[in-house]
């Protein structure tokens, strides 16, 4: 009998069936998918619905010799894939993501469009005119660096040059105290060849010069929705607030800071001493780190969405054009990287950004000291989403679900916790360490203590197992699932 793989297809992995020694025709595509992309990895042996059925031993050399023969051969550029043969006799193909300066990467017989693609969720799509324009941006030094038509004196904001320079010679011991204003806006790569960048109209525009020269989607919308939905009972009331803040990205970080801030419910305490103590729902660090994380790292060769921020009764979502640049699952220690470096300077000479590379950091430690739940760290198609949830994050109809089990079993909040996640989520399953980082386990022994947790779990049937060592998940029991 065939058994399940634990992974499923997603935008960063694939599966594909094998006949004998033949290659699947589309290979290239999810090859090009993935080198125009984040990279993923193919399974060879395994059908789309994850069954495994391996492939025969005397196929498995001559197969490998092809796949590294189209990678080096069938390309514009040449691919390095990294091949291995697993135990079930599959071949695991691993794509690196393809440097920014050799995108798109596109088969050669088939030329540009046609013989591009770009990973779509589990689909390989076609790439299209517009992201043959971000990718030749990109190739340029990205959008921040692309030089505009209009002049200086329509689009720089002088006064607000002049407050910038105050800012850095203070901060930085009068760095620019022998330069003149054109000078450091040369240096600044504000301006060049005596025409605004992008990067000016960013961070100097005149009024609302941003929006009316690069895009009217260079702003951030933000909506307050009533419930956990953006659908309301009354089909009238489709949201409770909705702004649009415009200007430099310095005035919309500010404004749209303070309204966020303005909508969040405030809990209050009695501390020891019988004082009150009132907080946020959500701790005002994490709120601005994931507010200055979707401007800094916002793709700006992406004119037709904005940095949309939702606020729910139980969470909040703050989402922005421009994947994660590193894999989600690395988020948080993975080497920083930037397609804005210079915008990234600038938000952090007015302490908008925290130290290089600590922000999802400092969203993830004030999450965790206010005893909130794990923020969401999402890739959903071409758009990065942060989701920070409030103290308000377990519903009434969740609360009565998890009662059965707290009567009968007596389990600790962090199995709670994990039953929710399986509940939400049935087809995801769970691992150890998934466990671990959901509950914030990271202690010397927590991972002991997890396994003890997952193992009475298992022993009252509550979960049940799949796959075997670094493979083995955990998925609720069906007799739990609501219909």
């Amino acid at each position: 009998m065939n058994t399940l793989y634990p992974n499923i297809e997603t935008d960063t992995v694939e599966f594909k069936l094998i006949t004998k020694d033949k290659l699947p025709d589309a290979l290239w595509e999810t090859i090009s998918g993935f080198s125009n992309l984040d990279g993923g990895t193919i399974y060879l042996g395994i059908d789309e619905k994850g069954v495994v059925h391996g492939i025969e031993h005397q196929y498995l050399d001559t197969l490998q010799q092809s796949i590294y023969s189209i990678c080096k051969s069938l390309f514009n550029v040449e691919i390095i894939p990294d091949v291995k043969v697993t135990k079930d006799s599959i071949i695991q193909i691993h794509i690196p993501p393809a440097p920014t300066y050799h995108r798109p990467v596109y088969s050669k017989k088939r030329g540009i469009p046609q013989g591009a693609r770009i990973r779509a969720g589990t689909t390989n799509a076609q790439i299209t005119d517009d992201h043959i324009r971000r990718f030749a941006l990109a190739n340029e030094g990205g959008a921040e660096l692309k030089m505009l038509d209009n002049s200086i004196e329509e689009s720089i904001d002088n006064i607000k040059v002049l407050d910038y320079i105050k800012v850095v010679n203070k901060k930085r011991y009068d760095i620019y105290q022998d330069f003149t204003p054109n000078q450091i806006l040369t240096k600044m790569q504000v301006i060049k060849d005596n025409k605004p960048t992008l990067l000016g109209l960013l961070v100097f525009s005149k009024q609302e010069a941003l929006q009316e020269i690069g895009s009217p989607t260079f702003n951030i919308v933000v909506t307050q929705y009533r419930g956990v939905s953006k659908v309301s009972e009354n089909i009238e009331e489709v949201s409770l607030d909705d702004r649009e803040f415009n200007g430099t990205v310095l005035e919309q970080f500010d404004n749209a800071l303070k309204f966020i801030i303005s909508k969040l419910p405030v809990h209050s305490t009695i501390s020891t001493e019988l004082k009150r103590k009132e907080y946020l729902a959500l701790p005002e660090i994490a709120i601005r780190e994931a507010l200055a994380n979707a401007i800094a790292h916002r793709d700006y060769t992406n004119r037709t969405a904005r940095i949309q921020i939702d606020i729910y009764s139980d969470r909040v979502e703050f989402a922005n054009p421009g994947r994660s640049l590193v894999p989600i699952e690395n988020i948080d220690n993975a080497t920083p990287q930037s397609r804005n470096p210079l915008l990234i300077k600038f938000l952090r000479d007015y302490n908008i950004t925290e130290t290089r590379g600590r922000g999802i950091r400092t969203i993830l430690n004030a999450t965790k000291d206010s005893g909130l739940p794990m923020p969401k760290f999402e890739n959903i198609g071409e758009i990065f989403k942060t989701t920070l949830f409030t103290s308000a994050f377990v519903q009434e109809n969740d609360h009565n679900w998890l009662a059965q089990f707290r009567k009968k079993y007596k389990l600790k909040d962090t199995q709670l916790v994990a039953l929710l996640e399986l509940k939400h989520n049935p087809s995801k399953g769970l691992s150890n360490s998934e466990y671990c980082k959901l509950n914030n386990m990271e202690k010397k022994g927590d991972d002991r203590r997890a396994r003890y947790e997952i193992a009475m779990l298992v022993d009252n049937d509550i979960i049940f197992k799949e796959g075997e060592k670094k493979y083995t998940r955990y998925y609720l029991s069906p007799k739990f699932l609501e219909e």
